[in-house]
């Protein structure tokens, strides 16, 4: 969770739709570079996956729990792809920029996403759901490890430290 917090408050802005989509949600990166920001339902929170865009060919609806749509509650203006084109630079830069290059494997944030998503939830048909994976065997082999519930707790509870700026400069009532 902690390299996770340095990503989401540190990482190129443009990015951090994408380390959300990918990190939080359960979007693979070559779904993520197909989506745009009308595939995000604000209302409902939820991202829709059309089958077009999937990897498995199935539609599916990618919940956004509160602290991801904290996040992108900066972005509900934007329009056009979510994914930069550039993105695989910029991923680069960031993880150099913040330490994090030889740490990281393929596909961390997702990885990240379904570790947390079912050490938190602890509902594995969710958890599979979100992902996208048409077996649970998939689940079962990478990312049902083990994780303790305090773990899937922290990932999910990183919050923006611009929402806390917005608390605290809302005014304070008086009573006389």
């Amino acid at each position: 969770p902690d390299q996770g917090r340095l990503l989401f408050e540190n990482g190129n802005e443009r990015m951090i739709p994408t380390y959300i989509l990918i990190g939080w949600c359960g979007v693979r990166k070559s779904e993520c570079s197909r989506l745009t920001f009308a595939d995000i339902d604000w209302f409902n929170k939820q991202i829709k996956v059309t089958a077009k865009n999937a990897k498995t060919k199935r539609k599916r609806f990618c919940d956004i729990a509160e602290s991801p749509m904290q996040w992108l509650s900066k972005y509900d203006h934007m329009t056009g792809p979510i994914m930069p084109s550039n993105h695989y630079r910029m991923f680069r830069e960031d993880r150099i920029k913040l330490g994090l290059f030889d740490d990281w494997e393929r596909n961390m944030l997702r990885h990240s996403c379904g570790t947390y998503h079912v050490a938190h939830f602890r509902n594995k048909s969710l958890t599979q759901t979100l992902m996208g994976h048409k077996t649970m065997d998939m689940l079962d082999r990478h990312y049902d490890n083990g994780e303790n519930k305090s773990l899937g707790l922290a990932w999910y509870n990183i919050k923006p430290s611009f929402n806390e700026s917005l608390v605290s400069q809302e005014p304070q009532i008086k009573i006389n």
